[in-house]
């Protein structure tokens, strides 16, 4: 039994709405951007959101306290930027398109579903990844899209 190829293929079978974190490294100057499935509302008082990110990413050190980054959840026609930002030999690519704005530096999917803007408020390191916690300051709604989710290894639509 391999648990950790278990766990990974059970959580594969579940359905998440398919983002886009994107932040501004100030020190580099870059702009940086991830897929990402691991995000999740934590609470309404204040309204603030969670991101787990593998230390490994590129995007990893661009997070840090008091730092800006956005979540762009993908509307169902977004999954060419989906698979853009989830591959790694792409990474140097992602921002070589239309389909960003920039707000304060930091991109956004234009057409989104939404856009949530956030500052990190803590982090925590655990395992491989590390769980950045975000005070939302501004949210995009778009009302005329549908959601792009992930489940069971494929894009999927309602």
């Amino acid at each position: 039994m391999n648990i950790k190829e278990d766990f990974r293929l059970a959580l594969r079978e579940l359905v998440y709405p398919v983002c886009i974190v994107s932040a501004h490294n100030d020190e580099t100057k870059e702009n940086h951007a991830i897929t990402v499935s691991s995000v999740t509302s934590l609470s309404f008082d204040p309204p603030s959101i969670l991101v787990c990110i593998n230390k490994d990413s590129s995007i990893h050190s661009s997070l840090k306290k008091d730092s800006n980054f956005n979540i762009s959840f993908l509307s169902s026609s977004q999954s060419e930027i989906s698979n853009l930002c989830g591959t790694d030999e792409l990474s140097n690519k992602r921002f070589d398109n239309d389909f960003w704005n920039f707000k304060n530096k930091v991109g956004f999917i234009k057409n989104s579903q939404s856009v949530i803007s956030c500052i990190v408020e803590e982090i925590t390191c655990y395992g491989s990844h590390s769980v950045f916690i975000g005070i939302v300051v501004d949210v995009f709604k778009n009302d005329d899209t549908k959601p792009l989710l992930y489940g069971k290894g494929k894009y999927l639509d309602i």
